[in-house]
Formats: C-alpha cells, sequence, structure tokens
C-alpha cells in the first residue's frame, strides 16, 4: 500500500478530524499555536512534533523534504556543496593588524 501524500491542507484536516485545534495542542506540548501553525509550511521543531503525535504518523512521513534519508546529507548547510565555511578568526584585516 503506498504511503499517503500529506500537504498542510490535509494536515490540518487531519488535527482537526481527531480533535484538535492549534491552541489546544499548544498548550498540550508548552508552545504558542502559532509554532503549530509555522511548522506547516517550514520547519519549526516543536510544531512537528506537537502535530506529529497528535496524529500519529512521524514527522519524517509528514514532511519528508525537511528530514535527509541518508545520515552523510545535511539539513541546514552541506559543505561538499557550497564548500568550507571559514572562520572569521582567520580573516586578514584591519583588526588582526592592529593586534600586532
Amino acid at each position: 500500500m503506498p504511503k499517503r501524500k500529506w500537504d498542510k491542507y490535509a494536515i490540518k484536516a487531519e488535527l482537526h478530524r481527531q480533535g484538535w485545534t492549534f491552541t489546544a495542542l499548544g498548550k498540550r506540548f508548552g508552545c504558542h499555536r502559532t509554532n503549530i501553525s509555522v511548522a506547516l509550511d517550514r520547519p519549526n521543531a516543536t510544531g512537528e512534533k506537537a502535530i506529529s503525535w497528535a496524529i500519529g504518523v512521524p514527522a519524517k512521513e509528514l514532511w519528508p523534504d525537511r528530514y535527509p534519508k541518508s545520515a552523510t546529507s545535511h539539513r541546514i548547510y552541506d559543505s561538499r556543496r557550497h564548500g568550507p565555511c571559514t572562520s572569521q578568526k582567520f580573516a586578514t584585516g584591519a583588526d588582526n593588524e592592529c593586534a600586532a
């Protein structure tokens, strides 16, 4: 059986089918209701956890694009794709010249 495709409207409908409002879910998880609603559109760990718990579906299944499938992919920054991140401590400039 294929997995169900979840979009923000299906997630919100399932929450309401199970008797949850954003306010009630926020109170249950000790956060504001906007944490819940924001999670429908963009990553929000608290909101994702609450929604996932309320409807009984893992967050990785609800938002597969937010969770990498392999351990080698990075969610925020991929240095293999964008190059290594350099520290400002090692940057040359006026501040370093005056310190000498």
